[in-house]
């Protein structure tokens, strides 16, 4: 079965509506040439610190980052339908077990072969299909 809220946890990286965080990544680099001893007075001025925004939605888990992995085929927008879509047929589910649950209940081998066919759909006309 596949884990909903932990692939919605990751799609939440993509949804360039959610507000993003405010941190910073930093990246320092060193510039120094080979032949500057690390001891010199002017080395520190060759140690050089860059700050770029964190690409993560606004309270996200774990460190910032500067970047985001690719998303790729199929894309956000089509992943998010699939997963509102798995989510509206899991309840869907659970609410026609909940009657069968009900039926099985109220008349115990009686009515589970009507319940049967209704689910079947023999119950509906030639004209309705």
């Amino acid at each position: 079965m596949i884990d909903l809220d932990a692939l919605k946890a990751r799609l939440a990286e993509y949804d360039d509506a959610r507000p993003r965080c405010q941190g910073k990544v930093a990246r320092t680099l060193n510039v120094a040439p080979d032949w500057l001893p690390s001891d010199d007075p002017t080395y520190p001025e060759h140690i050089i610190t860059t700050y770029s925004p964190c690409c993560r939605p606004d309270g996200h888990a774990g460190e910032c980052r500067n970047s985001r992995l690719i998303l790729g085929w199929p894309g956000f927008v089509t992943v998010s339908a699939l997963v509102a879509e798995v989510e509206r047929l899991r309840a869907e589910n659970r609410k026609l077990r909940d009657v069968l649950e009900w039926v099985n209940v109220q008349c115990p081998g009686k009515c589970a072969g009507v319940f049967d066919a209704a689910l079947r759909g023999d119950h509906r006309r030639e004209e309705e299909e």
